[in-house]
């Protein structure tokens, strides 16, 4: 009885941890990479790897560096393991590089947008879509499945694995009844400064 009593309490303090303990970005990518049939030095490789990354899913530091001992193209290929891993578009320098991972990675991708993101990102994020069409020779109906599709992809894939707590939401403006009467509160010292990524902004259109 006092062993099915230690049991049952074992297994209600790991339920209670597993509930309470969200997945990490890092926890998600070393249980996908412990079911990949490679060698016992590429996991190791990839599990520095992994714990190098941001919330982002970005290189903290130069991956060559964390991995000094170990050759370039060796770094470089269980790179491309992590990377194929779920959320696709990690173990990257910037999201930049996770935008082209991912569309590499998609064979429903409209033709050229690899093109694009790898050799015309600059263009692309300046809104200059009709120099990218000039250069590419790219349809007026080519273009827009091209960014269509690009606007789909997520730019910081680890975000959706951050252990950050829950952030309320404080209201920007409260209405309120006084004397009979609605009175408007402006929140002014809990409004945040937003501003948008003019690379996001841009892909709607110049």
């Amino acid at each position: 009885s006092r062993s099915n009593d230690d049991d049952s309490d074992s297994k209600r303090m790991f339920l209670e941890g597993a509930i309470t303990t969200p997945e990490t970005l890092q926890d998600h990518l070393l249980w996908q990479l412990r079911l990949q049939p490679i060698a016992p030095t590429q996991r190791a490789i990839g599990e520095i790897l992994i714990q190098n990354l941001d919330a982002d899913g970005f290189h903290k530091e130069d991956p060559y560096v964390v991995c000094h001992d170990t050759q370039r193209e060796t770094v470089d290929a269980v790179m491309a393991i992590v990377r194929g891993l779920e959320p696709v578009g990690v173990c990257v320098r910037d999201y930049r590089e996770s935008l082209l991972v991912q569309a590499a990675s998609r064979p429903d991708a409209p033709p050229n947008t690899v093109a694009i993101l790898r050799d015309h990102i600059d263009l692309l994020e300046h809104g200059k879509h009709h120099e990218i069409q000039k250069i590419l020779r790219l349809s007026d109906a080519e273009m827009e499945a091209a960014l269509a599709f690009i606007k789909e992809l997520n730019p910081f894939p680890g975000r959706q694995y951050s252990a950050e707590e829950t952030r309320y939401v404080t209201p920007d403006v409260q209405v309120r009844l006084k004397d009979g009467e609605f009175v408007i509160i402006i929140n002014d010292e809990e409004i945040p400064v937003i501003g948008i990524n003019p690379f996001f902004d841009r892909l709607s259109g110049e």
